[in-house]
């Protein structure tokens, strides 16, 4: 029997690094270069003794041990099935791309970091989707988060996923507000090569106020019922779901009741975060709350989780994430990456009008756009990779204060929101955040034996 790589499993590699990508799991297999490209004569075209008809004897036992530690991780087929594989990209390969295809949404959130995008409602063209499809199989990306505006109101969509992982790309998320989730849509995405996690928006409760998503009275706990009754179907049906909670005034009150609410649902992860200071949320300040007032609310809510037994993964921005702590404390230093603290220096974000830009926050300082150039070239540009380069000690800023190994600069995104500068303007909200932590957090977290540092 001629043996291929299966299905499920693809090769990534660059010039320098290879690894081996299950696209059940997302999980990666590092790789060595020899492993690499052991893997390349798994095509399809050979039996198991042709493979080993390449090699001297000697080694023969190696091949077969990998070839067993292959089986064991079920990466090995014998359905006849040819495999085709890309020679390596150059160096910082695109991991990760978040898209945003649509602008269309049916809320109208205060934060709402996509602006003209959702005002105007831009959607890209088919064609164009489509070709930046093919350009993420060229480059090599192993996953792919789909947005939007509000992804679920797209009429493709399920043509979109399907056509991403019919390239073998790993569908790492699905973000949604929740609130047209329904059997058809859940028997859609159970349909798939695997369950995409699910990241539903939710800032309040049913009865509670929600003109932060820009619902009057009259109609926020009928959607806010919809929104919880979706995520507990999602549950049901074995869907990973994580909650984003956006901290605001009309929710500061009630964030343990939340915190109940996610429990007694069952989700998976539930993340708690600041509106960041977008050019939309300007004209919103109402729904701002106290900085000193958000840092006791999550540290109280933290302080019921651990008395909870940490019922589920919980994150706060900027204070506390589990598996920052895995390891000890961050110690980061001068030389680290600003985007490798948030894990997104191998990742772009593309947006309804074919602009493509850092991350999902950076709608004003586009790097290319789609319609214009190719994604391998706006990737590979100088531009981009300025941007993708930038260390801790480069943010003028910020240097020489002792927040640094703890913070890494915060967020350039937000920097730039605050003071007009990406590159060296310090972010405000990670400067207090950070200080609190350490300050107030930090103990509690020792008391808890999470951190040992």
């Amino acid at each position: 029997m001629k043996l291929s790589l299966h299905r499920n499993f693809v090769l990534r590699q660059s010039k320098s690094e290879s690894l081996l990508q299950d696209l059940q799991t997302g999980a990666n297999y590092p790789l060595e270069s020899d492993q690499a490209e052991f893997i390349r004569f798994l095509d399809g075209t050979k039996t198991r003794s042709e493979i080993l008809g390449d090699y001297d004897e000697g080694s023969h036992i190696v091949i077969t041990n990998f070839l067993e530690k292959l089986s064991g991780l079920g990466a090995i087929s014998t359905d006849g099935l040819e495999r085709v594989f890309y020679e390596p990209v150059p160096d910082l390969r695109l991991e990760a791309v978040h898209f945003e295809p649509s602008g269309v949404c049916n809320m109208r959130c205060a934060h709402c970091y996509q602006g003209s995008h959702v005002k105007n409602s831009l959607t890209l063209p088919e064609s164009f989707v489509e070709r930046v499809l093919d350009e993420m199989l060229r480059l090599q990306v192993s996953s792919v988060s789909v947005s939007g505006g509000e992804p679920l109101m797209m009429p493709n969509l399920e043509h979109l996923l399907r056509n991403i992982e019919c390239r073998d790309i790993y569908i790492s998320a699905l973000f949604t507000n929740g609130l047209l989730i329904d059997d058809k849509t859940i028997r859609m995405l159970s349909s798939l090569r695997k369950k995409p996690p699910l990241y539903i928006s939710l800032d309040s409760l049913p009865g509670e106020q929600f003109m932060f998503r820009g619902f009057p009275s009259k109609t926020a706990k009928r959607v806010l019922e919809k929104i919880v009754a979706g995520i507990s179907s999602l549950v049901q049906a074995g869907f990973r779901v994580t909650v984003n909670t956006v901290i605001n005034a009309e929710n500061i009150n009630i964030l343990e009741r939340m915190h109940d609410l996610m429990l007694s649902i069952g989700v998976f992860n539930w993340r708690l975060g600041f509106p960041k200071m977008t050019p939309n949320f300007k004209d919103h300040l109402q729904f701002s709350a106290d900085w000193n007032m958000i840092a006791e609310r999550c540290f109280s809510i933290l302080q019921k989780h651990f008395e909870k037994g940490q019922p589920f993964p919980l994150q706060v921005e900027y204070m506390y994430r589990d598996v920052l702590f895995e390891q000890g404390l961050p110690n980061l230093t001068p030389e680290d990456y600003v985007c490798d603290y948030e894990g997104r220096r191998h990742e772009v974000n593309i947006k309804p009008n074919g602009d493509v830009v850092s991350c999902a926050y950076c709608n004003e300082l586009p790097i290319g756009n789609i319609g214009k150039s190719s994604l391998w070239d706006i990737w590979y540009s100088a531009e981009m990779q300025k941007v993708k380069s930038v260390k801790i000690k480069g943010v003028r800023d910020c240097q020489g204060c002792e927040l640094i190994p703890l913070c890494g600069t915060g967020c350039r995104a937000n920097a730039f929101f605050l003071h007009g500068d990406f590159f060296n303007s310090r972010d405000d909200y990670a400067c207090h955040a950070v200080k609190f932590f350490r300050d107030r957090v930090r103990s509690f977290l020792q008391k808890q034996g999470v951190i040992k540092n």
